[in-house]
């Protein structure tokens, strides 16, 4: 799977960061939560000049792409829950097999997520754009 536009490149790395997150909350026990706020807490404290969604060529490889990126992720695991954000998961990274993918995809597989769990559509909306497209750093997720 790549990317369609290298502005997205936070798909790829917040991934691959919140693998890492992952990784340590099966082998070692500590939840993703727990990552995920430390890496949280050091952002809080960078300046808040990023937008994720296109961080242009000078920001793109910025650590906080990455961790924002990962914070994104975690942040969708809250709200659609474990089971439908891993099933979700699945899906994308099933339907990106061998293409290229944009976070509309992503987006659009969230929004499925939401339909069949019942979750409120908007409250996804919400977090989606505040991670994407708002350079001030959103509440930590699930707060």
């Amino acid at each position: 799977m790549g990317l369609a536009q290298w502005n997205d490149i936070w798909l790829n790395e917040g991934f691959a960061c919140y693998a890492e997150w992952l990784w340590r909350e099966h082998a070692h026990g500590v939840h993703a939560a727990i990552s995920a706020r430390h890496h949280y807490d050091i952002l809080a404290r960078l300046p808040q000049d990023l937008l994720l969604s296109d961080p242009g060529p000078h920001l793109m490889f910025d650590d906080r792409v990455y961790k924002r990126g990962a914070l994104t992720v975690h942040a969708l695991r809250c709200v659609l829950g474990d089971a439908a954000f891993f099933r979700t998961i699945q899906r994308y990274v099933a339907a990106g097999r061998h293409s290229v993918v944009e976070p509309i995809d992503l987006r659009n597989l969230c929004e499925q997520a939401c339909a069949e769990e019942g979750i409120d559509v908007a409250c996804f909306h919400e977090v989606w754009n505040s991670w994407l497209y708002r350079r001030e750093l959103p509440a930590f997720p699930g707060s």
